[in-house]
């Protein structure tokens, strides 16, 4: 789609990876809050991401809407069968069709398994 107007280019980035893979650290390392803490939590714990997160950043005359996605999921079910919360059911690829760029960020320093690299596929 054609983003200019104008003012510039304005251009939709999908963040998309496996999860703890780094999505939402990249985010907060491009769009810093004035606290410094960055837009988006970030923690250990697999699933802090749970619905999509916009950050704006402004450079020249490009706008560019980093939109950070859940991760990529092997499985729709939890433990014991049961179905996941519908935030954690949201496929990145929805955000990632309405993107002008989709960034798939990948954990280098983890050991890609078979089903990881299906889900990315």
């Amino acid at each position: 789609r054609d983003g200019r107007d104008a003012r510039g280019l304005s251009l939709q980035v999908a963040i998309v990876g496996l999860p703890n893979a780094g999505k939402s650290t990249l985010l907060n390392a491009l769009i810093p809050d004035a606290g410094g803490r960055g837009l988006a939590a970030t923690s250990r714990k697999r699933h802090t991401t749970r619905t999509d997160l916009l950050g704006v950043l402004v450079a020249g005359n490009v706008q560019f809407g980093f939109v950070d996605t859940p991760g990529f999921l092997r499985d729709r079910r939890g433990p014991e069968g049961k179905a996941l919360p519908a935030p954690l059911r949201h496929s990145p690829l929805e955000s990632a069709a309405g993107a002008d760029l989709v960034l798939v960020v990948v954990d280098a320093a983890r050991r890609l398994s078979t089903p990881d690299a299906r889900s990315l596929q």
